[in-house]
């Protein structure tokens, strides 16, 4: 009985990180109109914006997009996630904003997408029929090697990435780890206001 409550409070905990994706709404349980809403990325994602669609990508396209900028904090949203390090894209991109970063937002899977119109940054998802799978682990995973030229072991379950033009350097499981980035090169001004913000 004892390992039983351990395993199910594994299991708990491991679904609200999102490690475990069992809710995770793929393209196909979408309805109708949601899907009209679901659109190919055809053009540079520097001329996309929060305009209430989600735009499919692959991870050239994306790469295209990192290389025109000097740093880049990409958020790997997973919106059901509970976890106190899944913060809202509002503040993943202000925090990443005010300290002279750009932003990039990658959804995990379709859910309650549509309800995140309070940011600057398009909101891309992984184009499902490029990467031949709508299994939301095995979509994201492919898409992820590809864009950062290393595995999902080396990656660990962070969601937080920083590339340097167009170069992927690390990941980072919350935007408090990635503090000594988000520091470097900004004035004692700049970093107080870091500070304020964790506390």
């Amino acid at each position: 009985m004892k390992h039983l409550s351990l395993l199910l409070l594994l299991s708990a905990t491991l679904t609200s990180c999102g490690l475990i994706e069992i809710n995770g709404i793929s393209y196909s349980g979408l309805s109708k109109e949601s899907k009209e809403r679901i659109l190919k990325c055809d053009k540079p994602i520097d001329c996309l914006s929060c305009d209430g669609n989600v735009y499919q990508i692959s991870a050239q396209q994306l790469k295209e997009h990192l290389q025109k900028h000097e740093n880049v904090i990409l958020y790997q949203y997973l919106s059901y996630c509970s976890n106190k390090d899944c913060i809202s894209p509002y503040a993943a991109e202000k925090i990443s904003n005010i300290f002279g970063f750009d932003f990039c937002i990658v959804a995990d899977s379709y859910d309650y997408l549509f309800l995140t119109d309070d940011i600057k940054a398009p909101m891309l998802i992984p184009d499902h029929e490029l990467y031949k799978t709508q299994k939301i682990g095995k979509l994201n995973r492919r898409f992820y090697d590809e864009l950062t030229g290393v595995t999902k072991e080396e990656r660990g379950y962070n969601r937080f990435f920083y590339f340097r033009r167009g170069e992927y350097v690390c990941s980072y499981g919350s935007l408090k780890e990635a503090q000594y980035v988000l520091r470097k090169n900004y004035d004692e001004r700049t970093s107080k206001m870091l500070d304020d913000f964790f506390k």
